[in-house]
């Protein structure tokens, strides 16, 4: 089983929104995206913000290895 930590980028748009507090991280377990306190090691499920990582995640993706031209 592959887990998968969300890359800093998102992780900090993440906290920037309250869904994340300082001292959590989001990983993806299968489909379930899930946040760890890494203080605590309590985790837990990211349910309502499905679609919120989905397309953070969506834009992240589509934005890889484009580059400004400067002229």
């Amino acid at each position: 089983e592959v887990i998968m930590y969300l890359n800093d980028e998102i992780q900090k748009t993440l906290r920037n929104l309250g869904k994340i507090t300082e001292k959590e991280v989001v990983k993806k377990e299968g489909d379930i995206y899930v946040a760890f306190n890494v203080i605590t090691n309590e985790s837990r499920i990211l349910a309502s913000d499905y679609q919120l990582i989905e397309s953070l995640t969506s834009n992240k993706r589509q934005g890889a290895g484009k580059q400004i031209l400067k002229g």
